[in-house]
């Protein structure tokens, strides 16, 4: 059993390597796509195995794949609030200081951070669901590190 793991494992990271080298073009794709293309290339090794534990195996790690996916997408949506409302922030403090009308203003600040709860919200409840898996989640998609840096995005 553990030697279908092995085979299973090495043929997700030679295929997920695969689809990395892409004759010397570089190209930009979020973390988000990357999970989703490995639960993809799970699924499609899995419909290679004739052994019944080894294709649930597989199929539990497309599984785990696609709740990351989820995750990342969420924490990139986190990532990007905190930006917008940080630019807002400044935009309401310049109004005010010049003595103009902010409310306008401080009402778009008060639905960016209504958004960025119900998006903690949403991570929570997904991080929640992740608990069921076997599959561990990687640290950066657990916290949302990682993103700040890359923006979300990284080049493969």
């Amino acid at each position: 059993m553990s030697t279908m793991r092995s085979l299973a494992s090495s043929a997700v990271g030679a295929t997920a390597a695969a689809g990395r080298q892409h004759t010397g073009a570089k190209f930009v794709t979020s973390r988000a796509e990357e999970y989703r293309r490995y639960a993809r290339q799970c699924l499609e090794i899995a419909s290679t195995f004739q052994d019944e534990k080894a294709r649930v195996i597989l199929l539990g790690h497309a599984q785990a794949w696609l709740r990351l996916a989820h995750l990342a997408q969420v924490n990139r949506h986190i990532a990007e609030l905190m930006v917008q409302m940080a630019r807002q922030r400044v935009i309401v403090k310049h109004a005010l200081d010049a003595g103009q009308h902010s409310e306008m203003e401080e009402s778009l600040l008060d639905v960016l951070e209504q958004s960025l709860s119900i998006f903690e919200k949403h991570r929570i409840f997904l991080l929640s669901c992740s608990g069921s898996s076997s599959a561990p989640l990687p640290s950066d998609a657990v916290t949302g590190q990682g993103l700040s840096g890359h923006n979300g995005h990284r080049a493969s």
